[in-house]
């Protein structure tokens, strides 16, 4: 199973989990985490967007249709997602999370880059310093500064890693 591979996997850079091997001169290490934060802002900092949730439980056995529902322009919250939709749940209760936009400051997790032609320049300097990092690969849209959806970015990212070959640490 994948997920268990990638949590035998895990060390951290910055508090932040990447996915790699033990470091070794021929490890990987699969950066997940911005690359401004990998480098510690050397260049300055990028520009995202942030995310707030809120949850709400509701005595029904489901809120809406589907596990996540879009609302792209008449409300302040962007989706809601239900997950009860995605486990085959059917309870007396359901929570659904509401999920809503706000900027993004260094308090806050970073969800998606703004491609600003600014952000575009400063992000390049980055992307000139990480070819020079040495069994480091960035993943993800928060290292590759680019959105993506989820399919492509999800089936992109392992079709990627097929060429990678992760080796559990020794058991503790």
């Amino acid at each position: 199973m994948i997920a268990t591979t990638m949590q035998a996997c895990l060390s951290t850079i910055t508090g932040r989990i990447i996915f790699g091997r033990t470091r070794s001169a021929s490890s990987t290490i699969l950066a997940c985490l911005p690359s401004d934060e990998y480098f510690d802002y050397c260049f300055g900092r990028l520009s995202y967007r942030s995310l707030r949730f809120e949850p709400e439980t509701f005595a029904q056995e489901f809120f809406q249709p589907a596990m996540q529902v879009n609302y792209p322009n008449n409300y302040d919250f962007t989706r809601i997602v239900e997950i009860e939709h995605a486990m085959g749940q059917k309870l007396p209760l359901t929570t659904i999370v509401r999920e809503y936009p706000q900027d993004f400051r260094p308090d806050r997790e970073p969800y998606y880059p703004i491609p600003a032609p600014d952000a575009k320049a400063l992000y390049s300097k980055y992307t000139e310093r990480a070819v020079s990092e040495k069994n480091v690969s960035f993943v993800g849209r928060l290292a590759t500064y680019r959105y993506y959806t989820l399919s492509p970015d999800v089936f992109g990212q392992f079709s990627w890693s097929r060429s990678f070959k992760f080796v559990a640490p020794p058991p503790v």
